[in-house]
């Protein structure tokens, strides 16, 4: 519970230094890989995808959707220790992310970053509010009754600057092996792509802590050698130890596992600087950290302890932003 309020109340900070802006609506339409392509005749249309992804399996079948890749990482490294120093240095705090923004004139307010599920999809500011409109419509039509906040939940992730987008059910965690469903969709809510991602305590060690959590990916980030995939529950508190907070790096056409990051790296969205991909875990029963990885190869190249869990994380220039549980902070890279 603690964990949900911490997130609550970093959207409703962010919420007063956004207000109503949100993004405007990307026109690209071309195809996520090469150029124009006309839409496959054989392409599911989203409500086929969600209904699918929400259909209870029968005995011995599998979880998954059908005709789609199917991702199984490779098993992850435990959470890594002591690292080298990143280099960076506090530039600032405030008392929340409005706060920080007023010490520090020269910044801009974050568009954010933070997990955007889709039953509260008005607080996600960095969504067009033409397509979170549209999915709204397009998962009540489906049968999702988002007022009822029930699980399991659609999370959704902005693929950059052309108006594509990935759709991600949560699977429920019960002891065994859980398969993620997920879509990447345009603007329209054209279907492009699905996969699923498939996690087990045999295969990958995987163990989000409890019996119950929900696990999807959580957020999304895209640059010209593939797609970084962060996957964990927002549930930090556990019963047991957690091995869960991934960063999975899969292929541009979403068909193969790049690799997969040790436990315990990420649990909100990633940045990337300089050759560097940045990424935060922690929560309110867990050290927070600050992570620096290469990405070509998921290996952990620096670390630094946090203050106290983040939200999200927001890069403008050298400056990184870090909405904090009770704080906001503001640190300035200070070289290679």
């Amino acid at each position: 519970m603690r964990s949900l309020l911490r997130i609550a109340l970093i959207w409703l900070a962010a919420a007063s230094v956004l207000g109503g802006q949100r993004a405007a609506a990307d026109s690209a339409t071309g195809p996520l890989v090469g150029g124009p392509a006309p839409r496959e005749a054989n392409r599911p249309s989203f409500a086929e995808f969600v209904r699918s992804a929400l259909r209870e399996p029968q005995a011995g079948e599998s979880a998954g959707l059908s005709d789609v890749a199917v991702l199984a990482p490779p098993r992850p490294a435990p959470r890594p220790g002591p690292q080298p120093d990143i280099r960076i240095s506090a530039l600032a705090r405030g008392e929340d992310l409005a706060d920080l923004l007023a010490a520090v004139p020269e910044l801009s307010p974050p568009p954010g970053g933070e997990s955007c599920r889709a039953d509260w999809i008005d607080r996600c500011r960095f969504l067009p509010e033409d397509f979170a409109e549209r999915l709204t419509r397009a998962l009540a039509d489906a049968g999702v009754a988002l007022s009822a906040h029930d699980e399991p939940y659609f999370y959704v992730s902005s693929l950059g600057s052309d108006g594509r987008f990935l759709v991600s059910r949560e699977a429920i965690f019960t002891g065994g092996a859980i398969e993620i469903a997920n879509a990447v969709v345009s603007a329209e809510l054209d279907v492009e792509r699905q996969f699923s991602i498939v996690l087990s305590p045999a295969e990958q060690g995987f163990d989000p802590g409890e019996t119950g959590a929900g696990v999807a990916v959580l957020a999304a980030l895209r640059d010209a050698s593939g797609i970084y995939l962060t996957i964990d529950t927002q549930r930090r508190c556990a019963d047991r130890p957690r091995r869960a907070g991934l960063l999975l790096k899969v292929s541009e056409d979403y068909s193969s596992v790049l690799w997969v990051s040790p436990f315990g790296v990420s649990d909100t969205n990633a940045v990337l600087r300089d050759g560097r991909i940045y990424v935060v875990s922690g929560g309110s029963c867990e050290s927070d950290y600050l992570f620096e990885l290469d990405p070509a190869s998921g290996a952990v190249t620096g670390r630094m302890r946090l203050p106290t869990a983040a939200g999200f994380l927001a890069l403008e220039d050298d400056i990184l932003i870090l909405p904090l549980e009770n704080s906001a902070v503001a640190y300035r890279f200070t070289g290679d």
